[in-house]
C-alpha cells in the first residue's frame, strides 16, 4: 500500500468502521486503514446486517476531509469510482464482466449473464478536537458468495469470474490503494465535477427508468445521472427533472440473476 496509508490489519472485529471510529477518536490519522478477516456484526446501509464469512473484504478508511460536511458525503461516490477502477485493474484482460458504479454507493458487476452486487460502502462521521472525520466502509465479496440478502441485486463474487480465480483480498485492498489516492487528489482539487464524467460513464441504469425510496413517497423517473454535488437526476413525464441527494435506487428492469 503507498504510505499515505496507515493499515492496521485485524484477524475478527465486530465492525470494522466501529473499530475505525475508535481510533479516530483516539487520535489516529487520515488515511488509516482498518482490515479485517471477519466480522462478528458488520452492517450495510439503513441499518441492513452485512454477512462477513472469512475470504471477502471487510475495511474502514478513515479520512479527514477539510470540507463541510455537505461535501464529505461526495466522497462516498469518490470511493465508489475508485473500487471500480481497482477492480478494472486486476480483472484479466478480455474479461466478459465490467464493474459499474450505482448510485449512491454500491459497486456490480456486469456482464452477458446478468448483474450481481460486488461491494458496498457505508460512509459514517463524526467530530472530534481536530474537527470533522469520515469512516469509508467498504466490503466486497471476493472468494465468497455471502448468501441471500434483501438487496434488489444478487451478490456476484469476484474470483468466481472466467480469469479471475486467482484474485485474493490483497489483490483487490492494493489496488484499491492508489486508485483512491488518484481518484481523492482530483476530488479534492476540482470537487465532485472533476470525476463525474468518469463516474457517469462507469455508472449502471442511465437512462432507465428508476424508483427511488426515500421516506414514505418514492419518486420514479429516468435516471438521467448525477449532477455537480452528486444529487441524483430523475427526470419526470412532464419534462421537469428532480434532483434527489438520498435514496435507495431500484431499476424497472430487474437484473437476470445467475453469474455474470
Amino acid at each position: 500500500m503507498p504510505p499515505a496509508f496507515t493499515v492496521v490489519a485485524l484477524e475478527e472485529v465486530e465492525s470494522t468502521n466501529l473499530e475505525a471510529r475508535r481510533l479516530a477518536e483516539a487520535g489516529a490519522p487520515d488515511g488509516t486503514l482498518v482490515i479485517a478477516s471477519r466480522q462478528t456484526s458488520g452492517r450495510g446501509r439503513q441499518g441492513r446486517q452485512w454477512l462477513s464469512p472469512v475470504g471477502n473484504l471487510y475495511m474502514s478508511l478513515l479520512l479527514r476531509p477539510q470540507v463541510p460536511i455537505g461535501l464529505a458525503a461526495q466522497l462516498s461516490l469518490v470511493s465508489g469510482l475508485a473500487m471500480a477502477d481497482a477492480v478494472r485493474a486486476i480483472l484479466p484482460a478480455g474479461a466478459t464482466v465490467r464493474p459499474a458504479v450505482k448510485w449512491p454507493n454500491d459497486l456490480l458487476l456486469a456482464g452477458e449473464g446478468g448483474v450481481g452486487k460486488l461491494s458496498g460502502t457505508l460512509l459514517e462521521s463524526g467530530e472530534d478536537a481536530r474537527g470533522l472525520y469520515v469512516i469509508a466502509g467498504i466490503g466486497a465479496n471476493v472468494r465468497v458468495h455471502p448468501g441471500p440478502t434483501d438487496g434488489v441485486f444478487p451478490p456476484i463474487v469476484l474470483a468466481e469470474q472466467p480469469g479471475a480465480h486467482h484474485l485474493m483480498v490483497r489483490d483487490l485492498v492494493e489496488a484499491f490503494g492508489p486508485a483512491f489516492l488518484n481518484r481523492r487528489s482530483a476530488w479534492m482539487r476540482g470537487g465532485l465535477a472533476a470525476i463525474r464524467e468518469d463516474w457517469l460513464a462507469a455508472a449502471y441504469g442511465i437512462g432507465q427508468t428508476a424508483t427511488v425510496r426515500y421516506g414514505t413517497t418514492p419518486v420514479t423517473g429516468r435516471f438521467d445521472g448525477i449532477d455537480d454535488d452528486g444529487s441524483l437526476l430523475l427526470a419526470q413525464p412532464d419534462g421537469s427533472v428532480r434532483r434527489l441527494a438520498a435514496g435507495e435506487v431500484v431499476f424497472a428492469k430487474p437484473p437476470v440473476t445467475g453469474g455474470a
